[in-house]
């Protein structure tokens, strides 16, 4: 299969499943990293031809195009993630506390380090480690490890909840996971059902991005932001903070916008 040929392929099917999946252009920005990602892991795609994909200059370009469609296609006033306030965030965690312990833990974990759901229910108990009321956790897996291929380690306060977490986090020392496998799905529809009740808008994703909002309203540079958030450079974690509600209408009409770009 010849260079150009490949690239046509790779492209026109990514397109294909974008436009059939009606992917947000951010979902649609973050799926291509994963392609490039995956094109620069021999192992995975040992045949040589796709070595000559990722150094085509046409495939930064289209990422280029890409990062334009989700410039235009979100502003201030145009979001999915509502964030959620700290003063909310708390009382998520208390009533999610009388429910069951491990998912006011993920709850705490979340807003302490600006994480995803995701990448908190995947943490092993060997790779963090609490004092002083501050915890550090190694991330070796997860979406950002799995862009970037390279694990990472974050810091942070736990505040008025660093004895509770230090205490779960002391009985599953002898277990793999922080949190049980068989209880992630419930967990997650815990922390769903618990920020439904503050505002019928919010998700999961709320919590991250709250988190990161609070931090740059206390004055946190923006590159210490980036160390939690994992953005590559300062103006999509800006952009990120600077996000407001997110619009159905305006959405479809973004989508369309975005799908122009692509071809």
């Amino acid at each position: 299969m010849s260079r150009t040929a490949t690239l046509a392929e790779l492209q026109k099917e990514f397109v294909r499943e974008a436009t059939l999946k009606r992917w947000k252009p951010t979902t649609a920005l973050t799926s291509w990293g994963q392609i490039c990602g995956l094109i620069r892991r021999p192992d995975l795609l040992p045949d040589t031809r796709w070595k000559d994909v990722i150094n085509d200059p046409r495939v930064a370009a289209f990422t280029r195009r890409l990062k334009q469609a989700v410039a235009k296609a979100y502003d201030k006033d145009d979001d999915h993630d509502v964030p959620l306030q700290p003063n909310d965030a708390t009382a998520v965690m208390r009533d999610l506390l009388q429910q069951a312990r491990p998912a006011a833990v993920s709850a705490i974990l979340m807003w302490a380090l600006v994480a995803r759901v995701g990448d908190v229910l995947q943490l092993r108990t060997k790779h963090t480690e609490t004092q002083n009321g501050s915890i550090k956790v190694l991330y070796t897996a997860g979406k950002r490890v799995m862009l970037t291929q390279q694990p990472y380690v974050v810091t942070s306060h736990l505040g008025p909840w660093g004895a509770l977490v230090a205490d779960w986090l002391r009985a599953r020392r002898r277990c793999t996971f922080v949190f049980p496998q068989e209880m992630r799905t419930t967990i997650q529809t815990l922390l769903l059902t618990a920020v439904k009740k503050v505002n019928p808008k919010l998700n999961t994703r709320a919590f991250r991005r709250g988190a990161a909002i609070a931090l740059a309203k206390r004055g946190v540079p923006i590159p210490q932001i980036r160390q939690f958030t994992g953005h590559s450079s300062d103006e999509m974690c800006k952009r990120y903070l600077a996000w407001g509600w997110f619009d159905t209408n305006t959405h479809n009409q973004n989508l369309i916008n975005a799908k122009n770009l692509w071809e």
